[in-house]
């Protein structure tokens, strides 16, 4: 036994949140408890218990006096991950221990539990000369003796905050005494039971009998106990001793079997395949149904073949279910999918058999980064243009860039797959810093080539429409009709959700707005009820009968979403199945996964959905692609406003034919001579990037300079805009000597106010965006955004 000295950063502490303060504390080890840098544990700060990541271990003793840490998790993080979290904190502008808690979830490693406990004082007290609420709190202790804050919390129905300040009150008087517990997470076997026929000469029943006949029918006369169930019959079979049960590492299926791949598909496989086990980053460009996934599956199946792990990253849940299931039924029992709406108890299994080596494949949007793989061998990002990549709130983490620093920290390649690259990516791809791999053929089932489907850019400023709001022209109908007519499956896509866009008084012309943001609220539809909606916040109401500035009583609904086509299509088709597929049909994976099976199972069903419907969907039967409104966010005040309509636009058309060339593609447009849509439509993406890489390099934005957004917030609206106006200032004196920066506001953002915050911002343009930190970062209290994907 001998003492070592760890230096630990906090990762979980209310106190210290947001602090890179290091604390030492020390440890009495033997040889089979080692202490190592990156393991997670548990310490003491002043009257808490936290978890921590071990930083240093060290045996110098410290001039001061230390406390011994509580205990230690079986986790630690790999030295690739440590420095990912520094470069993190350093490229996003935020704190080391804010990074390191990503990593640190809390299904593996929950917080300690706060627990209140009455003492011998409390017990005694006369609870009738007490304040209401700490007298009902102290009769609830009285009867349990100690309860967890979080039971107190339910009981009481009080806040955390009001629950903490009566907790000091019951304290400063010696009633109760406040301890914190902690519960390592339950880990369960990764192993199987089986149920195995052993006994041959026993008599036994005719129910008996038929469980025997089941599992006898298996190999080896032994199955999972699961997939028979654990009935009366098989309870008696075992105490009988006719069956016993055997745990077992789970007997996984075999791979399935690989594709012939096409002579591109093999030349992009053998080029990443000759830097197997040192890094360099692939960009690998295929337009759709070129055969991307089989390319991926053909490396994973050489990292597996190596003992290797992958990680695979997909944009968000639609995807990912859909991503999981072709992965699953490749590498069956070798696919772990974390994302959001997994519970707990299987983000720990992942988390676990993954840290074993036990999990080859993992598949997730961008938190799946944060999953231990001790044997990391390839790193695929697909979909990497998708801006969900980048995180909503603060830490604002771009997933694509913290793979790419991932692979090269852990010495393996990063391959970048999409059919749209971003510019910044074809850029660093024209600069070779990156290497670009191209599949520019669309193949079908049998590897064949096939064309793409043919697009028509329809001039809406001379299409008659079959409907009352102008939605739908003539050409797109009669070629939705032809489709239905052969039993094959037509895709509109609108990117709002909704019924309306907004609603307005006839009267004096206000917009009904969120009561908290400063969009207009939305109309949805459930049944024959109407709701208003934000699609900022998500608040709902029920739309105002009179208008609150006027008092008018007539109204007028402007802007369509995917309901209003919905009802539009069951009008005019009234025989067809209508599938809507946004974020009010779809909002779990469950709910993805039953909506892509209905699309399945419906040949000659019209679906209609948002931009979740133009990512890597891939129905056979689709013969019609329809786009509502190419125009809907070509003039939004953000620079990246062509890039994305022209990355939706080919997405969304790459839907159609993926098994065939006998498909149509419909653009309907009021800007039919813009740049990005032109491009669209000819497949021209050679083209656009080389325009909008010339309008970008004319302005000086990214590529060709690095960006920074320095958002101010704050509920009062005047103190929002002051605080802006004079950190700005202060911020201008600051820069304005570097020639290689530039400001652009302040002012008020394009949403103006959200969740009750009002927001202004301010726009950095520089070359040296760590050194404009560095000079600014004692001048303003803004949230920093570096490499902002939206400027809204």
């Amino acid at each position: 036994m001998h003492r070592v000295y760890i230096d630990v950063i906090i990762v979980s502490s209310e106190k210290q949140k947001g602090s890179d303060t290091t604390y030492t504390y020390h440890h009495d080890q033997d040889a089979s408890d080692s202490m190592a840098e990156g393991q997670i544990v548990y310490v003491p700060l002043a009257s808490q218990t936290v978890i921590g990541v071990v930083l240093r271990v060290h045996t110098q003793s410290p001039s001061f006096t230390t406390k011994a840490l509580i205990t230690t998790t079986q986790f630690r993080l790999s030295n690739a991950q440590i420095a990912l979290a520094h470069w993190m904190s350093r490229h996003y502008h935020a704190q080391l221990a804010t990074m390191l808690g990503q990593f640190v979830t809390h299904a593996v490693v929950p917080p300690p539990e706060l627990l209140w406990q009455i003492s011998a004082t409390g017990i005694d007290a006369p609870i009738h000369d007490l304040p209401e609420d700490e007298r009902g709190l102290l009769f609830v202790l009285k009867q349990h003796h100690v309860l967890q804050e979080s039971q107190l919390r339910s009981i009481s129905g009080l806040s955390r905050s009001s629950l903490r300040k009566l907790q000091k009150w019951l304290v400063a008087r010696g009633y109760i005494t406040v301890v914190y517990r902690v519960v390592q997470a339950n880990v369960t076997s990764s192993s199987v039971k089986y149920l195995c026929y052993v006994d041959h000469t026993q008599k036994v029943t005719p129910a008996q009998q038929r469980v025997i006949e089941t599992i006898t029918a298996h190999p080896n006369k032994k199955m999972p106990l699961a997939s028979i169930g654990n009935s009366v019959h098989v309870k008696k079979l075992v105490q009988m001793n006719v069956c016993i049960l055997v745990e077992e590492d789970e007997e996984l299926a075999p791979i399935g079997t690989a594709v012939t791949l096409s002579q591109p598909q093999q030349q992009v496989v053998d080029t990443i395949s000759q830097h197997r086990n040192h890094h360099a980053t692939f960009l690998l460009e295929g337009v759709t149904g070129s055969g991307k996934t089989e390319v991926y599956f053909a490396l994973i199946d050489a990292c597996i073949a190596q003992g290797q792990q992958v990680l695979v990253l997909a944009p968000e849940i639609a995807l990912t279910t859909q991503l999981a299931e072709r992965f699953s039924k490749r590498f069956p029992g070798r696919v772990g999918v974390i994302h959001g709406q997994v519970t707990p108890s299987q983000r720990r299994q992942h988390w676990i058999k993954s840290l074993s080596s036990k999990l080859p494949i993992i598949v997730g949007p961008r938190s799946a980064i944060y999953v231990p793989q001790p044997h990391l061998g390839l790193i695929i990002v697909d979909e990497e243009h998708d801006t969900s990549y980048k995180s909503d709130f603060a830490p604002f983490i771009h997933a694509r860039d913290a793979a790419i620093m991932y692979g090269k920290l852990a010495h393996v390649p990063v391959v970048l797959g999409s059919a749209t690259p971003s510019v910044e990516i074809i850029h660093a791809a024209q600069q070779r810093r990156i290497t670009h791999l191209q599949l520019p053929q669309r193949l079908d089932n049998t590897g064949t080539p096939i064309s793409m489907p043919p697009v028509r850019v329809i001039d809406m400023r001379n299409e008659v429409c079959v409907d009352q709001y102008g939605l739908i022209g003539k050409t797109l109908a009669s070629a939705i009709t032809d489709t239905l007519a052969l039993n094959k499956q037509v895709l509109l896509l609108l990117n709002r959700r909704g019924n309306a866009g907004a609603r307005i008084c006839r009267g004096c012309g206000a917009v009904a707005r969120c009561e908290r943001c400063s969009t207009p609220m939305a109309i949805h539809t459930s049944g024959s009820t109407r709701i208003s909606t934000c699609h900022t916040c998500g608040s709902q109401r029920y739309p105002e009968t009179h208008c609150k500035e006027c008092y008018g009583v007539d109204f007028m609904e402007y802007g369509s979403g995917t309901q209003r086509i919905v009802e539009i299509i069951e009008h005019n088709f009234p025989e067809t199945t209508v599938l809507q597929w946004d974020r009010d049909t779809a909002d779990s994976a469950a709910d993805h996964r039953s909506l892509l099976k209905m699309a399945q199972d419906t040949p000659n069903a019209v679906i209609v959905g948002t931009q979740m419907i133009a990512k890597g969907l891939d129905l056979p039967d689709i013969r019609l692609v329809g786009v509502i409104n190419t125009d809907i966010a070509l003039h939004l005040p953000d620079f990246r406003a062509a890039e994305r309509t022209f990355q939706l636009l080919t997405q969304v058309a790459g839907r159609a034919g993926r098994r065939d060339a006998t498909a149509t593609v419909i653009l309907q447009s009021y800007q039919v001579d813009n740049y990005a849509i032109q491009a669209a439509a000819r497949y021209h993406s050679a083209q656009f990037y080389e325009e909008e890489l010339r309008y970008r390099a004319h302005l000086g934005y990214p590529p060709f300079n690095r960006m920074i957004k320095l958002v101010w917030q704050h509920a009062n609206m005047q103190t929002c805009e002051q605080r802006a106006l004079s950190e700005s200032r202060a911020i201008l004196d600051a820069l304005q000597a570097d020639q290689r920066t530039r400001l652009i506001g302040p002012t008020p953002a394009f949403f103006s106010r959200v969740r009750g915050m009002y927001r202004w911002q301010l726009l950095i343009v520089t070359s040296t965006p760590r050194a404009s930190l560095a000079r600014i970062d004692a001048l303003h209290h803004a949230i920093v955004d570096m490499d902002p994907v939206s400027l809204l």
